[in-house]
């Protein structure tokens, strides 16, 4: 189970950090990018016996987010392989999302597409 644990963290973190944190047009015209946080405390996968304080400090992460970085969004929380979140927010603002407390780093997002047009011939599809 430790080494399944293990392995999904680093494809996870393989995942986002092939990427960079590109800019995309938001709604009202500003720069907005997707980015993965990862805070200081284990995943559960690492620390089953630490969910209650996980849980403590995902919620003081989005009060501070919320005072500091109204315009963020959270899109997925992660606890069982990473303990963190992703997050839409102002490009402009990614200084103030990696200064709140208890972010240990922060990653961009990635975007997969596919990369032949006859994969489903080759293999019988």
């Amino acid at each position: 189970m430790i080494r399944l644990a293990a392995l999904a963290v680093a494809a996870l973190a393989a995942l986002v950090a092939s990427g960079d944190e590109r800019p995309r047009a938001g709604t009202s015209g500003t720069q907005t990018s997707e980015v993965i946080v990862l805070l200081e405390s284990p995943a559960l996968a690492k620390a089953p016996e630490a969910g209650f304080a996980l849980r403590a400090e995902q919620q003081a992460f989005r009060r501070a987010l919320a005072a500091q970085v109204p315009a963020a969004d959270i899109g997925w929380r992660y606890r069982l392989v990473a303990n963190g979140f992703s997050i839409s927010l102002p490009s402009s603002q990614l200084p103030r999302l990696r200064a709140l407390p208890g972010v240990r780093d922060v990653f961009a997002t990635t975007t997969y597409g596919p990369q032949l047009d006859r994969t489903p011939q080759q293999v019988g599809a």
